[in-house]
Parts: structure tokens; sequence; C-alpha cells
């Protein structure tokens, strides 16, 4: 079994996840109103909302789907108020609020140029990250930090609508590097061109996830366009030398990938993992295949 395999499964229960709600939702356009909102009778709709049906050509009494985390998933009917002003009236629901997503999965990035950090965020929205966390290191660019824009950002917003969740991921505040390594939760932060060995994130994974401990949150460490600096490095080695240090160094394979298809890579092995090995469906027949996968997978 390959990493190719894993994210290959990854990939088919997204599939089939989504052909599963496909009975219950039409292809009606998505609009999120917000994960604390619980659901109205009536929501009102704002400029950026009205231009999207617009665009989409939706009219008056048409179906349009509202959902958000504590709402759950609602069908309603547009109403049309005027040129400039729309609400949609609920009228069913659709699937009930989600319970707290247990598997917290947090994507720690450098900012990259303006397009590319959308893309990054957009993709990892859809694979599933609850949190989104710019790290500020010291190659990072002041405009890639500049132009992440509002919270939350409209890519995580549209990607949402898209896939079916009924959750839009947090985009935290800027975080300094030596500040968030003091954090408690299991971090995956990706090395490459080092002269030390550095295990592959599946092997670490594949081992992890049959401990007693069961790693159920984690977060991904991702470096600016040009990799950590030689500070930063150095600041690695003295964190995970640390009694107890949550900090865990690990490698995506032989190629030196830029740095959204590293978080990619790693947060589809990561999914993949946590949901094949973690949450089975039957966790009594699950065996122990690390051992014999470990030899395969450098």
């Amino acid at each position: 079994i390959s990493i190719f395999f894993l994210v290959f499964l990854q990939f088919v229960g997204v599939v089939q996840q989504t052909e599963s709600l496909s009975a219950k939702c039409s292809v009606s356009p998505r609009l999120w109103l917000g994960d604390d909102i619980v659901a109205p009778e009536t929501v009102e709709l704002n400029t950026n909302q009205l231009n999207h049906l617009s665009v989409l050509r939706i009219k008056e009494g048409e179906e349009v789907r509202c959902f958000g985390a504590n709402m759950g998933e609602w069908s309603g009917r547009l109403e049309l108020m005027g040129r400039r002003r729309g609400r949609v009236v609920m009228e069913s629901e659709i699937r009930a609020p989600q319970l707290k997503n247990a598997r917290k999965i947090e994507l720690c990035f450098a900012p990259l140029r303006k397009k590319r950090t959308s893309v990054l965020i957009e993709k990892a929205t859809e694979l599933g990250v609850t949190a989104l966390r710019p790290i500020a290191t010291q190659f990072t660019q002041a405009a890639a930090l500049a132009s992440l824009g509002s919270h939350p950002h409209p890519a995580a917003i549209q990607a949402a609508e898209q896939c079916e969740r009924l959750d839009v991921p947090i985009l935290e505040n800027v975080t300094r590097l030596s500040d968030f390594l003091d954090s408690n939760t299991t971090i995956f932060v990706c090395l490459e061109r080092q002269e030390d060995h550095v295990p592959h994130l599946l092997t670490v994974l594949l081992e992890k996830s049959f401990e007693e401990d069961v790693v159920d949150a984690a977060a991904v460490l991702i470096g600016p366009e040009g990799g950590f600096s030689d500070s930063e490095l150095a600041l690695f080695k003295q964190v995970t030398a640390r009694p107890n240090s949550t900090l865990v160094p690990i490698s995506l394979g032989s190629s030196i990938l830029r740095a959204e298809t590293a978080a990619l890579s790693a947060l589809a092995i990561i999914l993949a993992v946590f949901d094949i090995y973690l949450n089975p469906p039957n966790k009594k027949k699950m065996r122990r295949p690390h051992l014999r996968l470990q030899s395969r997978v450098m």
C-alpha cells in the first residue's frame, strides 16, 4: 500500500459522502450564513450574496439552500424586495446541525502570494481542515501577510458552499513561529533538504495511530517560499529535544514540493490515515498493518 493508495481511498470517501448527500440536496445554490447563527425563519441577504445569486441567474421563488455549523442546512425560497434587497424564507431542514468535530486538523502556513494563498485556503477547506493559521517566519513577505484579507477568508466560504460541508474553517490571526511552537497540539513540520534523516509523514502516522493515546488533533506546519531560515531550523531542533515535545519533523518524499503542494499532500495523507485507521466502521476487525507497510514507505 502506498501513499497514493491512501490518498485515493480518501478521495473515494469524499466522493461517496457527496453522493450520499445527493438524495437530500439538489443542485440549487448554497449560501453560508455564519457558524453562530441558529436557523431563522427568514434571512435577509447582503449585497455579495444577492450578486452571487444574480450571477447564477436564480430567480424569485427558486430554491436556495442556507447552512451553518449551528443551524445545519435548510431549503428556502428567494424573495426579492426591490432591486437591491432580498431574503430567503426557510421551508424545510435538509441536514441537522453537526456535532462538534472531534477530529481537529489545523493548517499552519506562511502566507504566499495572494492568488496562491487563496488556492491553498480553498483546497484545504475542501479537504476538511478545521482551522487556518498564518505563521510569520523570517522569509515571509510583508505583502503576503497584508493580502490575507477578511476573516473568514472568501476562498474558504466559497469552498465550503461548493463541497457540501456545514462549517467554514476559522482563519486565525497571524502568529509568530516561536509563539506557535509552544502549542500542546501535535505539530507535523515539513522539512526537506535535511542532512539528518527525517521520517516520512505516513510512517509517523501509522506508528502513532495504534498507540494507546490516539492522535485526534494535529497541525501541519508549512514553511514559506524558500524554506525556513537556519535559525528557525535550529529552533526546531531545540524544541524537538525538549521532554514531551509535540513537534514532529517529517518528510513528504524525495521531491522538493512547492509550499501549497506540500500542504495539500500532507493534509490528504493525514485525513486518509485518520479516516481509515482511527475511525474504522468496526475497530475490532482492524489489523495492525503498519509493520508491513513501514518497510515499503520511505
